[in-house]
C-alpha cells in the first residue's frame, strides 16, 4: 500500500527515500498510479473548536455550504469540526476510485497521531509542527488535542520559513488556554537552530525523519469519513436518541431500586402484605409507562428485541467505548438450548479506545472497513 499526500496543488509521495510533488495532471500519466491501494493525507481541512452538549452540538453549523464535514469530541464538551469543500473531496475520489482508497485522514489529525505515537502527551500542551516536505512546508498547530490550523507554503528559504512560523505561533499563542506549554517540533534543522537562537528559552525537538508523518499513515488503522449536511442530521438524531434512552434507562433502573428497597423494609411491619401489593402496583404501573414510552419513541429499533436483551445489550456497548462511535448494527440471537448470542457493528472514531463491559467483556472483536470507514464487529455468544 501506497501513502499519498494530496492537496489542491498536487500529490506528494515517497520515492527511493525523497520527497516528490506531482501536479495532479502529471500523477495521473504514472503507470499504475490509480489501480494500487493507497492511503490518502488530505491538505486543505479547515478546523474549527467548539464547546456544547450533546442535544445543542449540530455538526457542520460552523461551516458554509459546500463543504463536507467531521466532527469529533475532544473532551467534555469541547468539540472538533473539520471540514472540506466537496469539489476536493470530488477530485480525490474521481483521481483515486472510491473503492482504491483504503483510509483517508486530515492532515492535522495525521500529525496528531504521530505526536502520540512517539510517547508524547496532549494535556497542557500546544505544539508547533513544521513538517518540511520537499518543495513544500506543513504548519500544523494543536492544542491539547485539537487541531488550531494546518497551513500548507511553498519553501524558499530557512528565514522565510521562520518569519512564516513566527507569525502563526503569536496568532496561535494569543488564542491559547492559560498555562498550556509550547513544544516546537521539526524535521528541518536548520530551521531549528534559528529558534534556538533567537529564543533560547523555546523547548524544540528535531525529527530526524524525511516525511515523519507520511510513517504513521502506512500503520494507519483509522480514517476519518466526511459527511453531507443530510447524513449530520440523522447522525445527530442518533446521538440525541442514544442520550434519552440512557437517561430513561437510569431513571427506570433507579425506580426499581427504590421499590425493591421499599419492599425489603416492609417485610419488618405487620402491614407487609398490604405495602407489598401497593408497590407491586406502583412498579406495574411504571413498567407499562416505560414500555409504552420506549415502543412509542423508539419502536423501529426495538421490534425485535425483548426488553431485558435490548437494555442489556445497548447499556454494555456504551460503556465499552471511550471513543466516538457509531451503531451501523445490533442482532440478539436466542437459540434453542435458552442461551443467547449478541453482534455488534459499530463504526469508530479516529482513534478506538474499547474496554469491554459486561455482556462484552471478552467478547471476539474483529477490525473491517464498511463503506470506506474503519468498523469493528463484536460477537458473545453463549449469554
Amino acid at each position: 500500500m501506497s501513502t499519498f499526500i494530496f492537496t489542491e496543488r498536487g500529490l506528494c509521495f515517497l520515492h527511493q527515500g525523497k520527497l516528490q510533488w506531482v501536479s495532479l495532471e502529471e500523477a495521473a500519466r504514472l503507470e499504475g498510479s490509480q489501480e494500487q491501494r493507497v492511503a490518502v493525507l488530505l491538505g486543505g481541512v479547515e478546523y474549527r473548536t467548539i464547546t456544547s452538549t450533546v442535544s445543542e452540538h449540530k455538526t457542520g453549523e460552523c461551516f458554509p455550504n459546500g463543504f463536507m464535514t467531521r466532527s469529533e469530541r475532544i473532551k467534555g464538551g469541547v468539540s472538533l469540526e473539520m471540514g472540506v469543500r466537496e469539489e476536493l473531496l470530488a477530485r480525490l475520489y474521481n483521481f483515486f476510485p472510491r473503492g482504491a482508497v483504503k483510509t483517508c485522514v486530515p492532515y492535522g489529525i495525521a500529525v496528531r497521531s504521530f505526536l502520540l505515537s512517539q510517547g508524547w502527551s496532549l494535556d497542557g500542551m500546544l505544539y508547533l509542527v513544521v513538517d518540511h516536505a520537499g518543495e513544500r512546508v506543513f504548519i500544523t498547530i494543536i492544542e491539547e488535542g485539537a487541531v488550531l490550523e494546518t497551513r500548507e507554503l511553498i519553501y524558499q528559504d530557512e528565514m522565510r520559513l521562520a518569519e512564516e512560523v513566527k507569525r502563526s505561533e503569536k496568532r496561535c499563542l494569543e488564542k491559547a488556554t492559560s498555562g498550556t506549554i509550547l513544544r516546537i517540533v521539526s524535521n528541518h534543522r536548520t530551521y531549528l537552530d534559528i529558534v534556538r537562537k533567537s529564543q533560547p528559552s523555546r523547548e524544540v525537538i528535531f525529527i530526524d525523519e524525511v516525511a515523519p508523518v507520511l510513517g504513521v499513515m502506512e500503520k494507519a488503522r483509522f480514517g476519518i469519513h466526511f459527511s453531507s449536511p443530510s447524513e449530520n442530521a440523522s447522525r445527530q438524531s442518533q446521538e440525541i436518541w442514544w442520550h434519552e434512552l440512557m437517561r430513561y434507562s437510569v431513571g427506570i433502573g433507579l425506580c426499581g431500586v427504590s421499590i425493591m428497597s421499599a419492599l425489603i423494609v416492609s417485610d419488618m411491619g405487620h402491614k407487609a402484605d398490604v405495602q407489598t401489593l401497593g408497590l407491586r402496583e406502583t412498579l406495574s404501573r411504571n413498567e407499562a409507562s416505560f414500555k409504552a414510552r420506549v415502543h412509542q419513541t423508539y419502536q423501529d429499533h426495538l421490534m425485535s428485541l425483548k426488553r431485558i436483551s435490548m437494555e442489556k445489550s445497548f447499556v454494555d456497548l456504551a460503556g465499552s467505548f471511550t471513543s466516538q462511535w457509531y451503531l451501523q448494527r445490533l442482532v440478539w440471537t436466542a437459540g434453542m438450548d435458552q442461551r443467547s448470542a449478541v453482534e455488534a457493528v459499530v463504526i469508530t472514531g479516529s482513534e478506538l479506545k474499547f474496554t469491554g463491559c459486561g455482556i462484552f467483556k471478552g467478547c471476539t472483536m474483529t477490525y473491517e472497513i464498511i463503506g470506506g470507514q474503519p468498523a469493528v464487529r463484536l460477537v458473545k455468544e453463549s449469554i
